[in-house]
């Protein structure tokens, strides 16, 4: 998921989707030419590495390159206190 137009992880071209239902950290988009909304996790594995300015706001499940063109990265896990 990405804020910005460009290829996913996986360097397909990512599409346009809209939102239509969020549940916990599930967030169901529908786009184009889809019959139904598909489901995503908004708990990404990888974020864009662009640093505290980031536009992009692009996670992942897989490790690639980002939309803006940097190497996507861990997220890091900070414990609850």
């Amino acid at each position: 998921m990405s804020m910005k137009e460009g290829n996913c992880t996986c360097g397909n071209k990512m599409v346009k989707a809209k939102v239509t239902k969020v549940e916990k950290d599930v967030a169901y988009v529908k786009a184009e030419g889809w019959d139904k909304p598909r489901a995503f996790n908004t708990q990404g594995k990888y974020m864009c590495a662009c640093g505290p300015s980031c536009a992009c706001n692009m996670i992942s499940q897989h490790p690639g390159k980002c939309v803006c063109g940097e190497n996507m990265k861990p997220v890091e896990m900070k414990p609850v206190k």
